[in-house]
């Protein structure tokens, strides 16, 4: 079986996004995972942020939220393996056309905690957000997020959700009500 084919197999899902998988990873190690999880950990605004949100210390270190230098990042990883960093910058100014929260040039839409979620079968809950979704897991739900927002598709891994009760609990502002299913 080939490389390819193996992932596949792994996600249950075609050749084709299989191939798309395979070329999303990530360059690094673990070791800058830490390193920016202790970062984060010691930027008093950031944390501060975090915690006032509900999100605590021992959060942070689950998901391995970190701090690089331009915001709260959010690694995406799949089989533990990091495929995309969402990053968060809460001084972004909406009306001089920053985003809040982008993902790496060209990413795909993914799910975010996708290895805390894939092996979980009680319902789901479909947040919109990283925070959300971290919220509602201390809170002991199982929560996912589709990583480019609202009514975005996972495709790639589109067949993870067969079988599964999904509860859609996206915010109540514009983009949560443009739902698209």
């Amino acid at each position: 079986m080939s490389e390819i084919s193996f992932i596949a197999k792994i996600y249950d899902t075609s050749y084709n996004n299989a191939v798309q998988l395979s070329n999303m990873q990530m360059d690094g190690d673990t070791d800058n995972l830490v390193r920016a999880t202790e970062n984060l950990l010691n930027h008093a605004e950031y944390k501060k942020f975090l915690n006032d949100r509900g999100i605590t210390d021992d959060a942070i270190k689950q998901y391995k939220l970190g701090y690089a230098g331009d915001g709260i990042l959010y690694p995406v990883i799949l089989n533990g393996i990091q495929v995309d960093t969402r990053t968060y910058d809460p001084h972004a100014n909406k009306d001089a056309g920053e985003t809040k929260i982008r993902s790496r040039k060209n990413a795909k839409a993914l799910l975010f905690p996708y290895d805390d979620w894939v092996n979980d079968d009680r319902p789901t809950l479909l947040t919109a957000g990283e925070n959300d979704t971290i919220l509602a897991r201390i809170k002991g739900f199982i929560a996912v997020e589709t990583t480019l927002g609202e009514g975005s598709i996972p495709k790639l891994l589109i067949n993870k959700f067969k079988g599964r009760k999904v509860y859609i609990t996206y915010d109540c502002d514009e983009a949560g009500r443009k739902l698209v299913v």
